[in-house]
């Protein structure tokens, strides 16, 4: 069975399984301690079951005394009432303690439970993602995997710790309920599967459509994390605007599905937690009344009362059940992926067989075809053939990443470092080595001598995936990590293409010293380094077409190895001519940057252009002088052509120049004023932006009110909100009038009992029909504001880090994963208050206000007593913001709030209003209304203290938006000399690792600005010419080439509008980049998705589709930074030819290692220790006899 099958059965296993998922899978990890804590955890319940039918029971449950007190002969209260009030007054007060104490002790050992099994399942999962095998990893997406670990095991948890316990409350709610009247609760239970029916068929509906918003929701992070983990490549190609139109796309998409799903489950929930739960409750209420309300108005008030927590709960029974559903299938599924075994089997003998190998996302592809050999011990064997004839895929196998689909069974090519220090990554070959071990492996792979250098030396950050290292650093820290282990088996694949010549031959010195008596495995395409192998296998299109000694291959004349030998030994021996620039270049066509201002090579300057030419910017600068003095007033704040201005709020897209200019005006010296050129406005435009400042350090909520008040698209939907808002608060205290007008009535005359219960009810019934409306478009109003205004900061804060230089992301503080941490955590925390928040707070508050204001009104004296508890409700509260997580604080609303201050402060006002009672002060319906009018208004007002926290959050978050908002762009340098280019010049760069060739072409790409000195294009700094416009002129292609996880015809046209990036144009650039034929061998041609970074390719692939991408582009200069060092000869030869020819139309940068293939540039600097140590034409530098000369004579004679 192949390996799309195998995945697809393990996928269709893992559906059936997750569907027969069982509440024991969730306890699966459970250990006998957790078992033990279970069983006293259902004790306590049982105990507080108990508690709370003896409270019911005491509740004023005595046919004399309620009759007493609800009768109307209250003039007549003799002292029956007085026995038989105090002692519920002291045994509620003993309860209330007692309870607290079991709902406390319940719920820690529900968490522990939780958080203990919580904990192993993430451990065990982290241990089983490293003894996976690469397949399976390569199937999912790195954010699915880690969503594994995050998403589910948080479903795991609030299964255990939120859901599970509702569910068993409920019951113990239900059981209090049937004893205390068995028939009214009846009448509810038999309304409540009702609502439970259409609460799960609506969870269904809306399981699905969560289930699309979170594939999109996924796909936006991975679009934003892999923008930022490939921002250089970004930046370079001027790809901002297409990466910023793929989010919005994607945003839209995501923000209409969430905007259906709001909608519909506002008027839903508005449905069922208002019109059909209020309406359960007064129908049972009244039946209650009606039925029996004159023989125990005590037990059918005790009633409403646990009806009232029923009904609430029974709204959000089918989310609950629906959650612990949730957390079964999540903990089946993890519980799966734990119990599967690795298609790699491990301590399996070895043995030769034949070999077919395809990979897993393109199984109709074979890579290897049956390939077969064996390595003795000690043996050194090299693998040589051309790009993409399997040979890292050979290596791929032999580490066991893969498994070959028959058959029997690596340092890389493209090292990859991990963010920390450069010991930290040394130590990754071999935990627990000392310090000595690390250096020592540094001097034997001779790396310690750049590293020494360094301020930090081996403490020195490397940064994400090694960006503050060059090339040759990253691949000499990666073989360290490989010679400090020591291994019986070595495996070098290209370990030195991007190591100069003279650092080549010393490293391969290292490697020859460190392999002796070692089976050793080597790739390359430079046949120097494998002069010394014992055997060599000769690749071609994944079979072995020869193989044997080095003297054996080259005695074959015609032989595949003799003629790549030949092929790269002609290289370096033949001087390729250079066809002369045509007369009519494309620098005019496309408005390119020409003319030098500046001559000299030592004012510390680097200038690029012919002295003999007018400048293009000055040009430019006398069309958009009119327009500028028109747009520019005194009174506006405006950054003309700023490249890294503020976003504006308002989104006001203006034209802008090209060119900017911070401490002078670069008009005045052009007094011709001429009309702007449609063209140009086309083809530069940028964002210019008012001042956007913020007062003080932001110590208060003006932040948050900032950003509110930009969000111009949600005015209507907050302005709606507040004031249906305000009334639905007015609204929630419908409930405490109810109660005591049905137990008002129920003292009556039988006779008339029936008339008064159906008049009483058709008022409620109206009042909550209209409070259904209230609240299904209050609702919908707050859940738009908070999502759309959630989307707006989200889009306007991946434009304004877009447009940072890369030195912002170099910051440790800005990690691809911190700031996506921040783009979606800040703004989720706003959009809590903004959203969820909003919609329970102002109403609290109101509610809050509205109670208390009425109860005072009512009797003043009792509701200042009630009053008191409003301090106990704080210091609950605060307790719980502190000491509890957010969700733990759900749960105590639910459990602590009624069996611990509730229950303590009705026994204190239950004994003081019985004094007076009494006394004659109040009557019993009056005591009650206060009494309930005052519980809820401490209930809702103790809500605004447990989200003191989220407001605290908001406003961090709302300070940390803004901070991105207005954060201007960070400068930073690395380099020290100075150089000189003229206009459709080739210019070469050689030199050793680290001498700051890359940091160069960095510089020239304005990915950093340097603190001293300038970059000159044209005369003009670049740092005053627009970013945008700047790398439409200027491509590059670096020797790590980084690919997007989008097809291959979107990576070619990447960075291109839509109307330039057509097929036959992609083609073309593939065709002259040599790869269009391996494109069209695929089945999908150029829709084939190439993976994360490329990683369904091989190197050269990856490297030929990256030139593509370059020479579709058509520019004006085009840098090369290794450009052909993944490639073998054959291949590189085809590509060094296509870059001649394009090379012929614009300025060329070249930087490489092969000093062959940059002998026909027009001039060659030799750079050490980022000076400028030599230059002039190859033959002016072989006949000084310098560094050039010594470093072209090693490559010779390798």
């Amino acid at each position: 069975m192949g390996k799309p099958e195998k995945f697809k059965e393990i996928k269709k296993q893992k559906e059936n399984e997750a569907e027969s998922a069982s509440l024991l899978d969730i306890y699966r990890l459970a250990d006998p301690v957790d078992y033990q804590v279970a069983i006293r955890r259902e004790e306590f319940r049982l105990n507080r079951s108990s508690e709370l039918l003896r409270l019911s029971d005491l509740g004023l449950s005595p046919n004399e005394t309620n009759l007493a007190l609800w009768g109307k002969r209250q003039k007549e209260i003799d002292k029956r009432f007085q026995d038989s009030a105090t002692p519920v007054f002291y045994a509620m007060l003993t309860l209330s303690v007692a309870t607290f104490c079991a709902a406390f002790i319940q719920r820690l050992v529900w968490e522990i439970s939780a958080i203990r099994q919580v904990f192993r399942a993430k451990k065990a999962y982290i241990r089983k993602l490293l003894h996976m095998d690469i397949a399976w990893l390569e199937s999912r997406h790195s954010g699915q995997v880690a969503s594994v670990l995050n998403d589910q095991a948080d479903c795991i948890y609030q299964g255990m710790a939120d859901h599970l316990p509702i569910i068993c409350y409920m019951a113990v709610t239900i059981s209090v309920c049937l004893y205390i009247h068995w028939q009214v609760t009846a009448f509810i239970l038999l309304a409540i599967p009702l609502l439970i029916c259409t609460r799960l068929v609506f969870s269904r509906w809306f399981c699905k459509t969560m289930e699309t918003e979170t594939q999109l929701q996924t796909k936006i992070t991975n679009l934003v994390h892999e923008t930022f983990s490939c921002i250089r490549t970004v930046i370079a190609f001027g790809a901002q605007r297409q990466s910023i139109g793929k989010y919005e796309r994607l945003s839209l998409e995501h923000k209409k599905i969430t905007e259906e799903r709001l909608r519909a489950s506002s008027v839903y929930n508005s449905l069922a937690q208002v019109l059909f739960t209020e309406l359960i409750f007064t129908a049972a209420l009244c039946f209650g009344v009606w039925r029996s309300g004159n023989e125990n108005p005590g037990r059918l008030g005790a009633l409403a009362i646990n009806m009232l927590f029923l009904c609430a709960q029974s709204v959000s029974i089918g989310f609950h059940l629906n959650g612990v559903s949730t957390a079964k299938r999540s903990a089946k599924e993890m519980q799966t992926i734990l119990k599967e075994a690795p298609m790699i089997e491990r301590d399996i003998p070895a043995k030769r067989s034949t070999l077919l190998k395809s990979y897993p996302s393109r199984p109709d592809v074979e890579v290897i075809k049956g390939l077969s050999f064996e390595v003795a011990a000690g043996e050194h064997l090299a693998i040589v053939g051309a790009s993409g004839s399997g040979k890292s895929t050979i290596t791929a196998l032999i580490l066991r990443f893969y498994d070959p689909c028959s058959g029997t069974s690596i340092n890389s090519q493209e090292p990859v470092l991990f963010d920390g220090t450069i010991a930290d990554n040394i130590r990754y070959g071999l935990l627990g080595a000392s310090q000595g071990d690390v250096n020592d492996a540094a001097r034997r792979a001779e790396s310690w001598s750049f590293i020494s250098a360094l301020p930090d030396g081996m403490r020195t950050r490397v940064g994400d995936r090694g960006v503050q290292l060059s090339g040759g650093q990253k691949q000499r820290v990666a073989i360290c990590r490989a010679v400090i282990r020591n291994p019986s088996l070595m495996i070098f694949d290209e370990a030195t293409s991007a190591l100069d010549t003279k650092h080549e031959g010393e490293v391969q010195k290292a490697i020859d010293a460190a392999i002796r008596g070692v089976s050793t495995i080597t790739i390359a395409h430079r046949l120097s380094t494998i002069r010394k192998a014992d055997r060599i296998i000769v690749l071609e299109e994944g079979r072995i077409v020869e193989q044997g000694s080095p003297q054996e291959l080259l005695s074959n004349p015609n032989g595949q190895f003799t003629r790549m030998f030949l092929d790269q030994k002609l290289a370096t021996l033949v001087e390729p001519k250079r066809p002369p620039p045509p007369a009519q270049d494309r620098l005019t066509e496309l408005k390119s940057i020409t003319g030098t201002r500046r001559d000299s090579t030592l004012g510390g300057k680097f200038s690029i252009g012919p002295a003999d030419q007018p400048g293009f910017m000055d040009s430019l600068l006398a069309k958009r002088q009119a327009w500028t003095r028109s747009s520019v007033g005194a009174n506006k704040k405006m950054s003309i052509g700023k490249s890294y201005s503020v976003l504006s709020m308002d989104r006001e897209k203006l034209k802008a120049l090209p060119v900017l200019s911070k401490k002078r005006s670069m008009l005045r010296s052009k007094p011709n004023v001429m009309e702007v050129a449609p063209e140009v406005e086309e083809e530069v435009k940028s964002y210019t932006e008012e001042d956007f400042s913020l007062p003080g350090k932001h110590t208060n909520l003006r932040a948050v009110w900032r950003l509110i008040r930009d969000f111009k698209g949600g005015h209507v939907h907050l302005a709606l909100a507040i004031p249906i808002t305000v009334l639905r608060g007015a609204l929630f205290l419908l409930v405490c009038f109810e109660v005591a007008s049905l137990l008002e009535i129920s003292i009556v005359p039988a006779e008339q009992l029936s008339e008064k219960v159906f008049i009483v009810a058709c008022i409620y019934v109206a009042i909550i029909i209209v409070k259904t409306m209230f609240e299904a478009v209050g609702r919908l109003s707050v859940a738009l504001y908070g999502h759309g205004f959630c989307t707006h900061m989200r889009l306007q804060m991946f434009r304004q880090l877009l447009r940072h230089g890369v030195a912002y992301f170099d910051e440790d503080k800005n990690t691809p994963g911190r700031l996506v941490h921040r783009l979606i955590s800040d703004t989720a925390s706003l959009n809590r208050i903004l959203g969820s928040k909003l919609d329970m707070l102002l109403p609290s508050l109101v509610c809050a206000f509205v109670s208390i204001t009425i109860a005072l009104f009512l009797n003043w004296k009792l509701a200042l007593l009630c009053g008191f508890q409003f301090p106990a409700f704080f210091f609950v509260r605060i307790v719980e913001v502190r000491e509890t997580s957010k969700r733990q604080r759900q749960m105590a609303e639910e459990e602590k709030k009624a069996a611990t201050v509730c229950v303590f402060f009705f026994a204190i006002t239950l004994h003081i209003g019985e004094m007076m009672m009494l006394a004659n002060e109040i009557g019993p319906f009056d005591y009650l209304r206060v009494v309930l009018l005052t519980q809820f208004g401490a209930n809702y007002l103790s809500l605004l203290v447990a989200s003191v926290s989220d407001l605290k959050k908001a406003r961090t978050a709302a300070e940390g938006i803004l901070n991105v908002l207005i954060e201007p762009a960070a400068d930073m340098d690395n380099l020290s000399d100075e150089g000189f280019l003229k206009s459709g010049e080739t210019l070469a760069i050689v030199g050793p690792s680290g001498c700051g060739k890359s940091t160069l072409m960095a510089l020239m790409q304005r990915m950093y600005s340097p603190t001293r000195g300038q970059v000159l294009l044209d005369g003009y700094n670049l740092r005053q010419i627009n970013a945008q416009y700047l790398h439409r002129v200027i491509v590059s292609v670096g020797q790590e080439p980084t690919l997007f996880s989008f097809t291959i015809r979107e990576n070619i046209a990447f960075g291109l509008p839509d109307d330039e990036a057509g097929l036959d144009r992609v083609q073309e650039a593939a065709k002259l980049a040599n790869i269009h034929d391996f494109i069209e061998s695929l089945p999908k041609g150029y829709e084939t998705e190439v993976g994360e970074f490329g990683g369904q390719l091989s190197g050269g692939q990856k490297q030929r589709i990256a030139i593509a991408r370059a020479i579709i582009r058509k520019p004006v200069i085009l840098l090369l930074d290794e450009a052909t060092a993944a490639l073998d000869s054959a291949s590189e030869r085809a590509v060094q030819s296509a870059l001649d020819r394009a090379s012929q139309h614009c300025t060329c940068i070249q930087v490489s290692h092969r000093l062959s293939s940059i002998r026909s540039a027009d001039r060659i600097i030799v750079l050490v220790e980022g000076r400028i140590h030599e230059q002039g034409t190859h033959q002016e530098l072989m006949a000084n006899k310098g560094l050039y000369y010594e470093m072209n004579q090693i490559d010779q004679a390798s």
